[in-house]
């Protein structure tokens, strides 16, 4: 199989948060607030480039972002990871859902093959064995354990495939379906439920009960939560295309993220207090949301128009988002990463969404289901492609 080189850097993106206190230099507040410490050199990311040391921008990148290629005003000095070569022969169909490991791997939901893909640190694209809904989520917990949402159970998952079942939700009148998980720093498991529009999210104990922390009574929908390493959680709420969303108690009538302090977490069913409710974009709720090892939580989405075809999904635009402390987002990519802006139909539905994942160093990664790519994003949003070919879907490791 033909290799093509490619080199590596870490990117710093830092926050603060109060679970994350430190010295060192100062950074601006993330949407929890606290402190923590950017200084000092971290390992290089599978197939990244030299970064700058400049801020966010609003989201500028190459026409046709290749491997291995440095995007213009990313300079610096990067450590050469060697070992990374990209995977030419690999073909994803509408990869979705993504998540990084500690040790360099990623995990990316590949919803049209209904398969678990990894990508390891030196960029080998394989495929866990078994099959798995459309419909699945991933989690991955700081010591390694891959968590897997599929229909209606939750699965821990090994390096051989074995799935072990973690929760069962059987369905019958009444009962809520789980929608999406999230693991913390302490290795809880946070579980999204739904039943007839009201969503909640409980945390799995260790004798297999639950206990629930947030409750939203929403006239909009939420498909996607988030943990930092604290245990705070980030609950996307989206009004596109419903009513006003102001029964959760935000006042808020438009699509919005609400931030759960774990302080705040509660069994009540009614809303708690201490939640920060902050609106956005209806393209910032769409997608997947994550925090990275500093507590930035980035958020990515798409739009969509009308396709053509019966069956298909046409997406019009695509964003990846971070959201501040005062709740400004700042774009850190807008459009398709390939940087053609012409709407793509392909053959989904409306469940399929980019995927986003920072791993321990805070590089992010992003899932593009609609070029069936997977890709790096440097400090200023530029996209390095990491496996698959933009534009041609398929199903080869």
């Amino acid at each position: 199989m033909p290799l093509h080189a490619r080199k590596a850097i870490s990117i710093s993106l830092a926050l603060l948060l109060a679970a994350c206190g430190g010295g060192g230099d100062s950074t601006p507040a993330g949407p929890f607030g606290g402190g923590t410490s950017s200084s000092g050199n971290t390992p290089a990311a599978p197939g990244s480039t030299p970064s700058g040391s400049g801020g966010d921008t609003t989201g500028t990148q190459p026409s046709s972002p290749q491997a291995g290629s440095t995007p213009a005003g990313n300079s610096g000095s990067a450590t050469e990871n060697t070992a990374f070569q990209l995977d030419a022969t690999a073909r994803f169909n509408l990869p979705s859902d993504i998540v990084a490991d500690n040790a360099g791997n990623l995990f990316v939901m590949d919803r049209g093959n209904q398969a678990v893909r990894k990508i390891a640190a030196n960029g080998d694209v394989s495929t866990l064995p078994g099959s798995y809904a459309a419909r699945t989520t991933l989690a991955i917990s700081p010591s390694g354990q891959l968590f897997i949402l599929t229909g209606t159970d939750i699965y821990k998952v090994g390096a051989d495939g074995g799935k072990t079942l973690v929760k069962s939700y059987p369905q019958s009148p009444g009962s809520y379906a789980p929608l999406d998980i999230a693991i913390d720093g302490q290795e809880r498991v946070y579980v999204l439920l739904e039943y007839r529009n009201i969503f909640r999210i409980s945390r799995l104990n260790a004798d297999n009960s639950e206990t629930g922390v947030y409750y939203v009574n929403s006239f909009g929908s939420v498909t996607h939560i988030a943990s930092d390493a604290a245990g705070n959680l980030a609950v996307g709420v989206s009004a596109a295309g419903g009513p006003a969303v102001s029964a959760d108690g935000s006042g808020i009538n438009v699509s919005h993220v609400d931030l759960v302090p774990l302080s705040a977490q509660s069994e009540a069913n009614a809303p708690s207090p201490g939640v920060v409710h902050r609106p956005v974009d209806d393209i910032y709720v769409s997608g997947k949301m994550a925090f990275d090892a500093t507590g930035n939580l980035f958020l990515t989405g798409a739009r969509y128009g009308t396709a053509t075809t019966a069956g298909s999904l046409l997406a019009t635009a695509m964003k990846v988002g971070k959201l501040a402390a005062d709740g400004t987002v700042t774009t850190v990519l807008n459009g398709f990463p390939n940087g053609d802006d012409t709407p793509r139909q392909i053959a989904a539905d409306f469940a399929v969404n980019p995927g986003i994942a920072a791993d321990k160093n805070s590089n992010l990664y992003l899932a593009d289901p609609f070029d069936q790519a997977i890709y790096r994003l440097t400090a200023s949003g530029a996209p390095i492609l990491i496996a698959g070919k933009p534009g041609e879907a398929g199903n080869a490791d």
